[in-house]
């Protein structure tokens, strides 16, 4: 496979509509407050032999509210949780080519400063917010969930603002906190983590676990868990690229790591090369 370089001159940003073009079938949450007209989350698909895709909004259940995040459902087939700045989630499945959305009732006030939802191999939702992380538990009553406990600085977190939480194999939960690094929750005890070098902040935005390859996204790039922390001697992580983006999302597809920046795009990485390829938002 040739392999594909990128610098800052053949990155681009795209016009939204230029991103649904050139992959179809998504959901876009649209940032904003419910002034602008197409505030709030959108389905799109591509018209078969036609340049421009059309779009159908979602129900009236989800507000035309900036989105915060949308993650797929690792329980509910076709289906997705919804987070919205307002403090509220929804489930949105798709049944028939139509919508089923729900609005959670957690019994309690919305959860300020949502930044993302995590859904455990028992159907809990940890919700990663800029007051702790929340533990939803599913009630037998469709739709209800109970908010078991709030993990924050009053009960052992370093920093309240939590952007992100990852399960690996072993069920540890893994919180990545803005300004507090790393922090394992393993049999109710916490386990703290933190850059060593002063080079690298500790505003850790995602996090990806698996076979032993711990890999975490900040503000300055994507780092190996191993040489993080392990030992007093590695006082510097190890980077594998993209040094200068902000790294908010980590996944795997066809054996390639797939990493989301917050403003230049996404990249893939083979770890059997060790190369980066542009996915979006290259000139190549």
């Amino acid at each position: 496979m040739a392999e594909n370089q990128y610098t800052e001159d053949n990155i681009r940003s795209l016009d939204w509509k230029e991103h649904i073009r050139l992959r179809p079938g998504m959901y876009i949450g649209k940032l904003g407050d419910g002034a602008a007209a197409d505030a709030g989350i959108y389905s799109y698909k591509l018209r078969k032999n036609e340049p421009s895709p059309f779009s159908k909004k979602l129900l009236t259940e989800i507000p035309e509210d900036k989105i915060q995040c949308i993650v797929r459902s690792n329980s509910f087939s076709n289906s997705f949780w919804v987070a919205t700045s307002s403090g509220d989630i929804y489930k949105i499945a798709l049944l028939n080519d139509e919508f089923d959305i729900i609005k959670l009732n957690t019994g309690s006030a919305p959860i300020e400063g949502i930044q993302n939802i995590f859904e455990d191999n028992n159907k809990n939702l940890w919700v990663s917010s800029y007051s702790g992380v929340h533990k939803l538990v599913p009630l037998s009553e469709y739709g209800k969930y109970t908010i078991e406990i709030v993990l924050n600085q009053g009960n052992g977190l370093p920093s309240d603002q939590v952007k992100c939480v990852f399960q690996d194999r072993d069920n540890n939960k893994w919180f990545g906190m803005y300004g507090g690094g790393l922090a394992m929750l393993k049999d109710e005890f916490f386990t703290f983590y933190k850059y060593k070098n002063p080079k690298y902040n500790n505003n850790i935005l995602s996090i990806y676990i698996e076979d032993g390859k711990r890999l975490f996204g900040s503000e300055e790039g994507l780092g190996c868990f191993d040489c993080l922390f392990s030992s007093e001697q590695l006082n510097f992580p190890e980077s594998i690229g993209l040094e200068k983006f902000s790294i908010i999302s980590i996944k795997k597809f066809n054996n390639e790591l797939v990493v989301g920046t917050s403003k230049n795009g996404v990249f893939a990485f083979n770890p059997s090369s060790g190369k980066w390829r542009n996915v979006f938002n290259s000139k190549v």
